[in-house]
């Protein structure tokens, strides 16, 4: 027995050294693309670092026109998180008085803005709680059961139509959920309608386990939601099918969700009430919905 005690000891010994040795030899990062500022999934593609500066680019895709202050100081915020781990790592950049953020707009590297440091190398501390700063106010699906469930599918003749408006052309988002969403590479005016779902879930604080490219379980407070993305085709007509909604509520059921979401930008029929008196566990969110359904996560600074 007692060499059994020897040899445990031993391996133990051995993995340990294997482990410092390795951590010795891990080179610092150089802010290649794989390394994600603290908190959040936005990348630094590039960090250059000179006696005097320092300069950073992400990949946050940047609106046309002005960044806007809010982006800009999220941002900056960042920046100023990312070279502090960068100096607490042992990078040399003691002396730096200014950091330079970098964005990107349709593939190009754009300036955000500089960043300027008062006293060489006394750089301010960022916020203490990493991004996203954001929380949801509300509970999309809750709110989904009082006034935006008045919203009923518009009776008129869809056959003319050509197609449906692109989802960054129809909806409005408000400058705070239009940041947080550039913070995780997501484009609003571009994305599609599968990742701006994911994204605004991810802002008000669910965690994802994803199922496919358009299911995932959302999970908050103990609460899981079960969520499936519809994408309309060119080729289709712009209704969501009965079909589709049966498929979805089976789906819903076999995930063992406590509450389901059906998000779509195809136009809802007048079965989606029925539907959903049958089982009230699950919302429907046709095109006439979705504002309503992107409102409904209201986002706030936290304390």
């Amino acid at each position: 027995m007692g060499w059994v005690v020897v040899v445990v000891i031993v391996v133990v010994l051995v993995g340990a050294l294997v482990l410092v040795r390795r951590s010795a030899q891990e080179p610092v990062s150089d802010g290649s693309p794989q390394d994600a500022a603290i908190g959040l999934s936005l990348q630094v593609l590039e960090f250059i670092p000179t006696i005097d500066d320092a300069t950073v680019v992400f990949n946050a895709p940047l609106p046309d026109g002005d960044v806007g202050d809010v982006l800009r100081d999220l941002l900056f915020d960042e920046a100023l998180r990312f070279v502090h781990e960068k100096r607490r790592s042992g990078l040399p950049i003691d002396g730096i008085t200014s950091i330079r953020v970098v964005g990107i707009r349709k593939g190009e590297r754009v300036d955000v803005g500089i960043l300027k440091i008062e006293e060489p190398g006394d750089l301010p501390e960022p916020p203490p709680v990493p991004l996203p700063h954001l929380r949801a106010t509300g509970d999309p699906f809750r709110g989904l059961t009082q006034e935006e469930m008045d919203l009923a599918p518009k009776l008129k003749d869809r056959s003319g139509e050509d197609g449906i408006e692109p989802v960054g052309e129809m909806l409005r988002f408000s400058e705070r959920v239009d940041a947080g969403l550039r913070l995780r590479g997501v484009d609003p005016s571009t994305a599609s309608l599968a990742a701006l779902t994911r994204s605004l879930f991810e802002l008000a604080g669910y965690s994802l386990n994803p199922a496919s490219a358009l299911t995932f379980v959302a999970t908050r407070d103990g609460v899981d939601t079960y969520v499936e993305v519809v994408p309309h085709r060119d080729d289709e007509y712009p209704e969501l099918r009965r079909s589709e909604m049966t498929s979805f509520v089976i789906d819903f059921q076999r995930s063992r969700a406590s509450r389901g979401v059906l998000v779509t930008e195809k136009f809802g029929p007048f079965d989606i009430y029925d539907m959903e008196k049958r089982v009230p566990e699950v919302r429907f969110v046709p095109n006439e919905r979705l504002q309503a359904f992107v409102d409904s996560f209201a986002l706030d600074w936290d304390s």
